[in-house]
């Protein structure tokens, strides 16, 4: 079938409602929005669709609105904190209620041209998604909807109750009040999460002077949404990682005034396609030198980590969610050691786990997040991160067995101990010749 625009389509039975609606038969009224991942099924259309291809939650209705005549817009969020395993978003499904059917499907979203990731609960950026589906009404002049009572608020919006109130903020101090901390709320002191994709192409590369020796190599990639004081979290996508494992590219990137720095050993064959959640206006953000004398042993990780050392920082407490980052000179260093990836953090202190000491002192880069910032429930007491152990869903740390043929350099690459074809030969011929094959 051909490929279907982004966009807002309505449905068949959306459209036998507005009818109804202009008899008289009943009020036109929005229920409930559902949020899907698939991809539309060869024998339908946006018209025909009556539910989101693989159906995974409700989104919550936040506000209706009626930006021209003959259309609403309807306003619609997600909340990250609702959702257990992360999806992206490919259709959401605009429903109403039909005096004869009951809900039915009236306006349908389609997103699976550029599908929306929606980040789970468990990740350490937290995400709300807004989205506005334009529903056709025609000649509807009252429209209502069942807003969420757990859907946040726009500075807009109350803005727009006010004045539908007839309130002037100006001289009504309350209402006034009222806005400013509403508008510090969503302004200030959030941290805000970019997520781009980049191509980090194979020529343009120079020689580095900043990781030591350690990579031969960097690229600095221009985008317009990148900030020096922005923290990056880089990811390779599958189609490249055959290529960035064979010029080693560095997992640790910079942050320059509109351009991110990546580092390699050696310039790629080709392009290198990467996405990068950059990461603003945290909590702190700082270098920090992680020392090779100080450590101690302990019991806390049951012998995973038998040693730990303790960082010093007024501006450390329980309740941030630290993210360290090795930066590129010394990740072979911190391999070598069994540096462990989970931090712990407590009031004016910063836990570091390990297998051994380093040989040489680790220089790292030490993002502080404040909890309280994101919607949601306040965090339990204790240690402010954990890192899950990864299954067949969720991301997070696998340990290699010993003697399973699995490798880990120290930059984080995993290989697999595989015998030569010559080997394999020998011990296929000789297991024929113990059971008297020929």
């Amino acid at each position: 079938m051909p490929k279907i625009e982004d966009g807002c389509y309505g449905s068949l039975k959306g459209i036998a409602l507005i009818a109804k609606v202009l008899a008289g038969r009943c009020r036109m009224h929005y229920t409930r929005v559902a949020a899907g991942k698939g991809a539309m099924p060869e024998d339908l259309t946006p018209k025909t669709l009556t539910e989101p291809p693989e159906y995974v939650m409700d989104a919550m209705i936040s506000s209706v609105t009626n930006p021209v005549d003959g259309e609403c817009q309807v306003s619609v969020q997600i909340n990250s904190v609702h959702v257990e395993n992360g999806f992206y978003c490919t259709w959401l499904i605009l429903y109403a209620e039909d005096p004869d059917e009951g809900e039915v499907p009236f306006t349908a979203l389609c997103l699976e041209n550029e599908p929306e990731w929606i980040r789970p609960a468990s990740s350490i950026v937290g995400k709300l998604a807004h989205f506005d589906i334009i529903a056709a009404v025609g000649d509807v002049d009252n429209v209502s909807a069942t807003i969420d009572p757990d859907a946040l608020v726009t500075l807009e919006s109350v803005q727009q109750l006010i004045t539908e109130h007839g309130r002037d903020a100006e001289t009504h101090q309350d209402i006034r009040q009222a806005v400013k901390a509403l508008q510090d709320k969503l302004g200030g002191g959030v941290v805000r999460a970019e997520r781009i994709e980049l191509t980090i192409p194979a020529e343009g590369w120079e020689p580095d002077d900043e990781t030591g020796g350690v990579y031969a190599y960097r690229r600095d990639i221009a985008h317009a949404k990148v900030e020096e004081d922005m923290v990056p979290m880089l990811s390779v996508l599958p189609s490249s990682i055959g290529v960035a494992n064979g010029c080693a590219l560095c997992t640790t990137a910079s942050t320059l005034s509109g351009a991110l720095r990546v580092y390699a050993e050696s310039i790629p064959a080709e392009e290198i396609s990467v996405s990068v959640i950059l990461l603003g206006d945290v909590h702190s953000r700082e270098e920090i030198t992680i020392p090779t004398v100080g450590w101690e042993a302990g019991n806390d990780t049951d012998g995973l980590f038998p040693i730990h050392i303790d960082i010093v920082s007024e501006a450390i407490t329980a309740t941030l969610t630290p993210m360290l980052t090795i930066l590129p000179e010394s990740l072979q260093a911190a391999g070598d050691c069994g540096l462990c990836p989970a931090t712990q953090t407590m009031d004016g202190t910063l836990r570091l786990y390990a297998k051994e000491a380093p040989a040489t002192p680790l220089r790292a880069r030490l993002t502080l997040l404040d909890a309280s910032q994101y919607s949601g429930p306040s965090p339990a007491p204790g240690p402010s991160y954990s890192l899950p152990a990864a299954d067949g869903t969720t991301l997070g740390g696998v340990m290699v067995k010993p003697g399973s043929g699995l490798q880990i350099d120290g930059r984080g690459n995993i290989s697999l101990d595989t015998a030569g074809s010559a080997e394999v030969s020998e011990l296929f011929n000789g297991s024929k010749a113990d059971k008297g094959q020929e």
